[in-house]
């Protein structure tokens, strides 16, 4: 490896998109699923063989969030706090 550091053998996917994460392991018991993308099943293949695995995160715990989501001042301010970029007054 060129930078001389390990990469892990699987890589984690945090989603709070309960379908999704359905959706990935067992594409064939969803009758939605007919028309599904080939990536959804490229996806499918690696959580099969263990190079992806996806984690369930509740929207209140998903820091993603405050990036991609219209958040409640009260979600917006406690994942701020999170991250670091504010800190609670003394």
């Amino acid at each position: 490896m060129e930078l001389d550091f390990d990469i892990p053998t699987t890589s984690t996917i945090f989603t709070d998109n309960q379908a999704a994460i359905s959706i990935s392991h067992h594409p064939k018991f969803h009758s939605r699923t007919k028309h599904i993308n080939i990536a959804h099943h490229f996806l499918h293949d690696l959580i099969t063989d263990g190079t992806l695995n996806t984690i369930y995160v509740n929207m209140s715990e998903n820091l993603a969030d405050l990036f991609m989501k219209g958040l409640s001042r009260e979600l917006h301010e406690d994942l701020t706090y999170r991250l670091g970029v504010l800190i609670l007054a003394g």
